[in-house]
């Protein structure tokens, strides 16, 4: 899936997205460094949903928690 995303994104002339594959309690991305964090139909798949769920908040840039 993380290939079909990067392929509509280069089909579409997107070029702010990035598609990286990681574990949902562990995610590989660093601290205040995203505006957005999107889950559509993954929390199931967690060990921790609740867990998983609270992880991104950490990653928000202090302009997207404003």
């Amino acid at each position: 899936m993380i290939e079909v995303g990067r392929e509509q994104a280069l089909r579409h002339g997107v070029v702010n997205v990035e598609y990286r594959l990681g574990d949902m309690e562990e995610l590989p991305i660093d601290s205040a460094s995203v505006d957005l964090v999107f889950f559509s139909q993954s929390l199931h798949h967690a060990l921790h949903p609740d867990r998983a769920s609270k992880k991104p908040q950490g990653f928000w840039s202090p302009a997207a928690a404003s």
